[in-house]
């Protein structure tokens, strides 16, 4: 799968600014209640999604008001320059994205003429990106396979290749191998209890020494106590692969829900990222 980069401080700034929008704590003259600013279409959040939802109003003749608390445009889109090396993005947020699957981005992408860029990434044969644990700097396939600050077990170290497959396929006697949305939701702990009723963090208690548990959430993106374990075993081993097929994980059987606040989310993907699926990053202007 291709990701691309995009230069993100570009995004959103010219997509208000082709609307003329200023943002400002008051746009309106002030009243004794405070502000007044009457407009026929009320924005709060200047972040990608406020910003998009004003530009695709450009044409309709209406006076659009974008209210940002913060002194910038973008949100989650963030982009930083050291002071040292001003040619140089630092993403400090969103970096990266699949043309296939964010398809309304890269239609705004092509809408403003923004050039994109192969991001590079552990996927890469010329590149392999590095991970920083407890004060030790590693790449990516030595975090996986060789020596690690995490006291594991024995059991665990001569399966640490595929840890998480290991320890969920011990907690429930499942290989994981094809696993359906169907059967994804039949999974039973040895208490009895469904899988969809723990979050990810219960069940790794249940299974993994407290060092794994650590080693497996610095990882990966399902480190919260509010997210159901069945969140990340179908996005790992779900039938579909990993962030691919045409999946939506709808949740567990109607009037069943997962305990202890962990929460199942709906998951999309498009179908179409089965095949020639390509990632793409937006890529900084030189100044």
């Amino acid at each position: 799968m291709r990701r691309y980069a995009v230069n993100w401080l570009m995004v959103a700034p010219p997509v208000a600014f082709a609307l003329l929008i200023s943002l400002k704590p008051c746009l309106g003259k002030p009243t004794g209640k405070g502000c007044s600013e009457t407009v026929d279409v009320a924005i709060v959040g200047g972040g990608i999604g406020g910003a998009y939802s004003a530009y695709n109003l450009r044409d309709k003749s209406l006076k659009i008001g974008v209210y940002e608390y913060s002194d910038r445009l973008g949100g989650r889109l963030y982009t930083e320059h050291l002071a040292n090396v001003p040619d140089q993005n630092i993403e400090l947020g969103g970096m990266r994205f699949i043309k296939t699957a964010h398809t309304r981005l890269y239609r705004l992408i092509k809408d403003l003429n923004l050039k994109t860029e192969v991001l590079l990434n552990a996927d890469s044969d010329s590149y392999e990106s590095r991970v920083f644990r407890r004060n030790v700097s590693m790449t990516s396939s030595e975090y996986k396979t060789g020596h690690v600050p995490f006291n594991l077990t024995q059991e665990e170290n001569d399966n640490q290749a595929d840890l998480l497959r290991y320890v969920f396929s011990k907690l429930t006697n499942d290989s994981l191998k094809n696993l359906t949305e169907e059967r994804l939701f039949q999974l039973t702990v040895p208490d009895g209890r469904k899988l969809y009723q723990l979050s990810v963090v219960e069940a790794l208690n249940l299974t993994a020494s407290s060092e794994a548990k650590s080693y497996l959430l610095l990882e990966n993106h399902f480190n919260s106590a509010e997210i159901a374990a069945t969140d990340m075993v179908y996005y790992y081993f779900g039938s579909h692969g990993p962030q691919q097929g045409g999946l939506r994980l709808s949740g567990p059987p109607s009037g069943q829900g997962a305990g202890s606040g962990a929460r199942t989310r709906d998951r999309r993907v498009p179908a179409d990222l089965r095949a020639d699926s390509q990632a793409t990053v937006l890529s900084t202007p030189q100044h």
